[in-house]
Parts: structure tokens; C-alpha cells; sequence
């Protein structure tokens, strides 16, 4: 990654075949100069994310957009800029661009702060926010970077173990340190524990079984008693919700919470706070929770699965998930 000094940039498509709309656009990764890198994404205003920066470009017109998400931090922005830049000044034949540097046109703008352009590009005339900003939201401070702990039994007793980011550093704030694929690569079904700094997701994998096993399953499932591994799982469930309890109470996570919070806090009058936890199905995630990943893609057997079992009412679920309080005394 190094070798590309900061530019390194995936696309989508075939090397030599050039994009059929002109606009495109990229995600922003990496912490340190000689490991960012860009993400090409399809031009949607769902795949926004006010954690990071995007760059929005249109090849023919030769038009370069910057865009800053409201979580950016300073660094964050100068690093993204810095990249952007160099990819202008090189002007990379895989991006198509119709002409030299010279020619193209580079404008930097804030989320909220948007110039007509950029909705344009995105195809989001009305300007509507088809994405989880964190615009309006309380938070007082750049959030952190998302912590996943897996959660499993299966090798005796309930441990919560923290899945690591492998290139994490002091010195540096990740902004997407996790990816789809972390979650879904696990063995299924999966329990995962996200501290998203502000709330604590719990989400749910799905029953990764073949098509003929699962019609044969749901058919009888009056006659099916359930299999130590399904007993197992219920079990664990148990376990989630009161780890997630656990988790809130530890320092640590109360002063985050207090952090983001405090404003909303402050209004209550009260001593006791309703903390937020969401249960999360694969393949029924919804936005909020995508966002907390720079790309995602449905992964249609685990929707296919999931949404099954809710149709047999084995999985009690509104609007694709589970939205619950635990009510905690503040300390």
C-alpha cells in the first residue's frame, strides 16, 4: 500500500473499460499518509458516511469534489485533501479523466455545506439525506472508532472476545477499522456485541443452512424439537443481553455515553437514563448500523433466512430490528 504514496485507489469495473456514468465515487481509509487509500463505491446518497471523506468525481467534465463528513476531524480532512491532490496532480488514466491536471476543476466542501454540484452528481436533487448523518445529532466530539466483541459459548464458557484491528495505532484514529465481512466471515449464527460510542448494537447472524434444510425446518416446525445446538444459541442470547447491561456499566462506556450525551442528559432532570440497544439481523440491517462499516452489501441468504424465520414468528422483529431500552440507574 505504501508504494502508492497515499493514493491507492480500488475501482470498480474492468481496468480498460471506462465507467458508463461519468460520476463516481470514492471513499476515504487509512490514518497515516502512506496508507490512505480510496474506495470506489456506486454513486448513491445511501453510501455517504459523515465518519470519513468522499471524493465525487465526473470524468468527462473533469470535475474533482471533496466532500468532508461532519465526524471528520482536521487531520482527517488535510490527510483526504493531500490524497485527492496528488491523484489531480498524476490525473491516473484508470479514472478516465477527459484531459490533463490542468484541466480539472478541484472544489472542497463541508457536509451541510454543499454546493449544487455535488447533489447533481449524486443524483439527490431534493437534498435529502439518504444516509445516517450525524449533522443534527448531540455528539459533542468526533466519535471514536467501533469496537466488535464476539460473543460465543462455544468452546465451554460465555466469553466476550474483542475482535482487533490489525493496523491500529496510538498515534492515529481509525475511522473504519472493521469491514462487512468481519461480521459475516464467523462461524454462523454468530452473536456480536458493536460499541458504536454512542449506542451498542447486538447483531444477530442467521442459520446458515441449505435451502432444503431450512423448508424442511420451517414445514414441521411444529413436530422439530430443538437440537442442543439451538438450546446453545437461545441460551447465549440470555447471555448477550445481560453482557450488553455489563458492558454499559464498566467505566469506560459510561463516560463515552456521558461524553455524547451530555446535553441530552442534562435535559432529563432525572436520575435514571434509558440507554439504547439494538438487536441487529443479518441481512435486515438497518442504515444506522451500515454506516458504521465504509461499504455494504446485502447479503441476500441471510435476508432470505432471516426473513423466514420472522415470517414464522420465531423472531419477534419490526422495521428489521429490535429496538429496546435498558433503564439504568445513574450513578
Amino acid at each position: 500500500m505504501q508504494l502508492f504514496d497515499g493514493t491507492m485507489t480500488i475501482h470498480l469495473g474492468q481496468h480498460k473499460q471506462p465507467s458508463a456514468s461519468a460520476w463516481r465515487l470514492y471513499i476515504f481509509l487509512g490514518e497515516i499518509d502512506c496508507e490512505t487509500h480510496w474506495w470506489e463505491l456506486n454513486v448513491h446518497c445511501s453510501n455517504l458516511r459523515s465518519r470519513t471523506s468522499m471524493l465525487l468525481v465526473n470524468t468527462s467534465e473533469n470535475f474533482m469534489l471533496l466532500w468532508h463528513g461532519c465526524q471528520t476531524s482536521e487531520q482527517q480532512q488535510n490527510l483526504a485533501k493531500q490524497s485527492a491532490m496528488k491523484i489531480r496532480d498524476k490525473c491516473p488514466q484508470e479514472f478516465h479523466f477527459d484531459g490533463i491536471n490542468d484541466d480539472i476543476e478541484f472544489f472542497e466542501m463541508q457536509e451541510g455545506d454543499e454546493i449544487e454540484l455535488f447533489w447533481d452528481g449524486i443524483n439527490e436533487r431534493t437534498h435529502q439525506r439518504k444516509y445516517f448523518s450525524t449533522l443534527a445529532k448531540p455528539f459533542q466530539h468526533t466519535l471514536p472508532a467501533i469496537r466488535i466483541y464476539h460473543l460465543s459459548s462455544l468452546h465451554g464458557p460465555f466469553v466476550a472476545q474483542e475482535f482487533v484491528y490489525t493496523l491500529r495505532s496510538s498515534d492515529s484514529h481509525a475511522v473504519f477499522p472493521f469491514k462487512q465481512t468481519d461480521l459475516y466471515e464467523f462461524h454462523q449464527p454468530a452473536l456480536c456485541l458493536i460499541d458504536a460510542g454512542y449506542e451498542i448494537f447486538i447483531w444477530q447472524g442467521w442459520n446458515d443452512q441449505t435451502d432444503a434444510e431450512l423448508k424442511s425446518q420451517l414445514s414441521n416446525a411444529n413436530l422439530v424439537v430443538q437440537t442442543p445446538k439451538d438450546i446453545r444459541f437461545t441460551t447465549e442470547r440470555r447471555c448477550a443481553f445481560q453482557t450488553a447491561i455489563d458492558y454499559y456499566t464498566s467505566n469506560e462506556m459510561k463516560s463515552n455515553f456521558d461524553l455524547y450525551f451530555r446535553i441530552s442528559l442534562a435535559k432529563t432532570g432525572s436520575s435514571t437514563v434509558d440507554i439504547p440497544c439494538s438487536v441487529v439481523y443479518a441481512g435486515l440491517e438497518p442504515i444506522d448500523f451500515i454506516n458504521l462499516f465504509p461499504k455494504w452489501n446485502v447479503h441476500s441468504k441471510a435476508r432470505q433466512q432471516n426473513q423466514r424465520v420472522r415470517q414464522r414468528k420465531l423472531v419477534n422483529q419490526e422495521n428489521h430490528f429490535l429496538l429496546f431500552s435498558f433503564r439504568m440507574v445513574k450513578k
